[in-house]
């Protein structure tokens, strides 16, 4: 599997590039202010049912309880 280096910019500019290579099989370590934040490879779609579903049933255990709105939240994180 082929990874290459992107930034947060360039997969804003250019998503529908990063997702016809995500379907051929490349991955992406992301980039954000000269820090590597995460990772995005292609999803192995023999198993990519089961990985929603997981998905899907942890966001019904996770609730959160702020009484702030997800934009509040994000501000105080910028600050």
């Amino acid at each position: 599997m082929q990874m290459q280096t992107i930034s947060v910019k360039f997969l804003r500019e250019n998503f529908s590039l990063v997702r016809e290579r995500l379907k051929n099989g490349f991955s992406f370590l992301l980039i954000y202010r000269s820090e590597p934040i995460g990772k995005l490879e292609p999803i192995n779609f023999k198993n990519g049912n089961k990985l929603l579903s997981n998905l899907l049933t942890l966001s019904d255990k996770l609730k959160f309880t702020s009484t702030k709105s997800a934009v509040d939240l994000v501000r105080k994180e910028r600050d």
